[in-house]
């Protein structure tokens, strides 16, 4: 308890952070590895404070054509189970016991991602979060592999400290690579290495290893710039995303598709028509009046109307007048 009473600065912000999610329960994916430990420690002396449960989901990529790797992934998954012992934690795994891993071979990156995320998302369910330890540099990694990929904004907005939608939490988003190592040199934090993450041909890891330390070493402080560059660009592209679906004129606002908006995710649904009552200057509207508009709207109807903040809502198919109420 002690511990948990000493708090670091960085402890504290996450914990403030924490308060806001609403559920009973965080799920927290464990690899074994430095990152995820970190984040189990982390909830392990938070726990106390959020009087919340914690379990630890493990997924065992079953068996490898390549022995090394093989064997680190029964090593990880004896040392993640002994650890959830040792924390007093629940531990969820996709196999109960290593016998099970012959029937199953995932080596491929993206079959390995697909199929952990299938089976975290199954034990997570719909009432708890799922906590992932990705951190500012598995941001930016993210961010420049999808823009490679060709993707858009939405790629740069890929990984996010809270996604409502998914029910997906990243604690440790804003913190540095350096800030998680010196949180696992301070608490002692016990962790397994996977030896791939040596290698330099899957493309992250190359990346990781080989071009973004080139890239810093020729131009010290060209990371920090880079992310911050993606990170306003993001912002910037979510705007003028969020821009095109509504427009302003004078005495009032039209939402000029409501069935594109609906096709967005919930969140991002709720960032929209957010902006779009900002705009309009709309006066003490509150999420619970943001969800009640979406609701009203989500209707097969092709004509309509009705009232709410004041406003006067007028659907004609996809399009959605605003009116203040006289």
């Amino acid at each position: 308890m002690d511990s948990v009473l000493k708090l670091s600065s960085f402890e504290h912000e996450i914990y403030r952070r924490l308060r806001s999610i609403h559920t009973q329960e965080f799920l927290l994916a464990v690899s074994g590895g430095r990152d995820s430990m970190a984040l189990l420690t982390l909830f392990s002396r938070l726990r106390p404070l959020l009087k919340k449960k914690i379990s630890v989901a493990h997924i065992h990529h079953g068996h490898s054509t390549n022995t090394v790797q093989e064997a680190f992934r029964d090593q990880a998954w004896n040392f993640v189970k002994k650890q959830c012992q040792n924390f007093e934690v629940p531990f969820l795994s996709n196999i109960q016991n290593l016998e099970e891993k012959r029937a199953f071979c995932k080596d491929s990156e993206e079959s390995m991602r697909a199929y952990r995320y299938q089976i975290l998302q199954n034990f997570q369910g719909k009432e708890k979060v799922l906590c992932l330890a990705h951190h500012q540099g598995d941001l930016l990694e993210t961010q420049l592999i999808h823009l490679i990929r060709g993707s858009g904004v939405k790629g740069l907005k890929s990984l996010v400290f809270w996604d409502e939608e998914k029910r997906r939490l990243r604690p440790f988003l804003s913190w540095t690579s350096a800030q998680v190592e010196d949180y696992v040199s301070a608490h002692q934090v016990p962790f397994v290495e996977d030896p791939s993450n040596s290698s330099v041909d899957p493309f992250r890891n190359w990346l990781r290893k080989l071009w973004l330390p080139q890239l810093e070493a020729k131009r010290p402080g060209s990371l920090k710039s880079l992310a911050r560059s993606l990170e306003l660009l993001a912002h910037q592209g979510a705007a003028v995303l969020k821009e095109s679906f509504w427009s302003l004129y004078e005495g009032g606002g039209e939402i000029e598709d409501r069935f594109s908006l609906q096709k967005l995710p919930l969140s991002r649904q709720k960032e929209v028509l957010a902006d779009f009552m900002h705009a309009l200057q709309a006066k003490a509207y509150t999420q619970n009046h943001i969800e009640e508009v979406l609701k009203r709207l989500d209707r097969v109807q092709n004509n309509f109307e009705f009232s709410l903040l004041k406003y006067r809502w007028v659907v004609s198919g996809p399009k959605v007048k605003v009116v203040p109420l006289s």
